[in-house]
């Protein structure tokens, strides 16, 4: 059998295997490479909107400075909630705080203390319970608008909502702030996920959606050392907008939607313009063998997504049923 022949054989068999976006702009080149990058970049924002309540709210000393009623003198007591060591002391209600270290926190700002001590965990509840919304609500949203779409709701929503973290006027206002934060930083992090997993290649996604954490890993390193320097809730979560936001602008041009997603939800055009555009910079096929492959990647992609969603029916179905008996 001649080379050529060879070639040609090959190419069919290559055609006939055609399942991933891969198949066509390879498994990771220079567009993976540069959307991996700039999401493992965004992503080291997360444990600065995630798990900072260690630096945000530290316990320190605090001081009631009260007036005392039984003498009418103003008392400085050392951790107290009262503003008498006697029995039948009344509570305290003006405080001063240690700020030798730390000198804003959203302990000394709210003053957070003896009956409101419990103020900065419960915003870590709200936050945690926005990310349980988020999986749901913009679960959703990104199944019908996109991922691309998604993410970038999810940063402009993190966006704001660590402004009004900064600037809450009451602690009130700030569990809002948090629960919202947590919606949105879920949000981004698991579409940023997604556009990983649906861009690179099938035998490198699991080495890839690994080598996305590193974004966490070197925010987790960063945090410490950030409020260590920098020992200010308010400044931080400033610097912390202030960074995603500057990213966001080139967040909107580097990252690109899924192949995947526009396939199934008829963006033909749109998926074959990044496709062949990708393709062709690489220059391994000719234009006719991107466009034959590219309609090879459309036909399994929509055979794939209607067996899916005919799965997803049949199980919708069962689960009603069982509830209904």
């Amino acid at each position: 059998m001649s080379r050529k022949s060879l070639d040609r054989e090959k190419q069919e068999d290559e055609l006939s295997i055609i399942e991933h976006p891969s198949d066509i702009i390879g498994g990771f080149g220079p567009l993976q490479q540069n959307i991996l990058i700039y999401l493992i970049v965004m992503y080291m924002v997360a444990p600065f909107n995630n798990n900072h309540i260690v630096f945000t709210a530290p316990k320190a000393d605090f001081y009631c400075v009260d007036i005392d009623p039984r003498t009418g003198n103003t008392v400085n007591l050392t951790n107290s909630c009262t503003v008498g060591n006697y029995s039948g002391a009344p509570l305290c209600t003006k405080f001063e705080h240690d700020r030798s270290f730390h000198t804003r926190t959203l302990v000394n700002t709210f003053d957070l203390v003896c009956s409101k001590a419990w103020y900065p965990s419960f915003s870590q509840t709200m936050h945690q319970f926005g990310y349980a919304v988020s999986g749901i609500l913009l679960g959703v949203i990104s199944d019908k608008k996109g991922r691309f779409f998604c993410a970038k709701l999810a940063i402009c929503l993190e966006i704001i909502a660590g402004l009004g973290q900064a600037f809450s006027p009451n602690i009130y206002f700030y569990f809002i702030t948090r629960f919202l934060i947590g919606i949105a930083a879920y949000g981004r992090f698991l579409n940023g996920y997604v556009l990983v997993a649906e861009w690179v290649g099938p035998k490198i996604r699991g080495k890839m959606s690994a080598v996305y954490e590193l974004g966490w890993f070197v925010g987790k390193i960063l945090l410490p050392l950030v409020y260590y320097y920098v020992p200010d809730y308010f400044a931080v979560q400033l610097g912390t907008t202030g960074y995603e936001t500057l990213l966001f602008i080139g967040y909107i041009y580097i990252v690109k939607e899924s192949p995947r997603w526009q396939l199934t939800h008829g963006k033909f055009d749109e998926a074959k313009d990044i496709l062949k555009k990708t393709a062709l910079r690489k220059g391994k096929y000719t234009e006719k063998e991107i466009d034959e492959r590219i309609e090879k990647l459309t036909d399994f992609t929509l055979k794939e997504h209607e067996k899916l969603r005919q799965v997803s029916l049949i199980i919708s179905i069962t689960f009603i049923i069982l509830i209904a008996f």
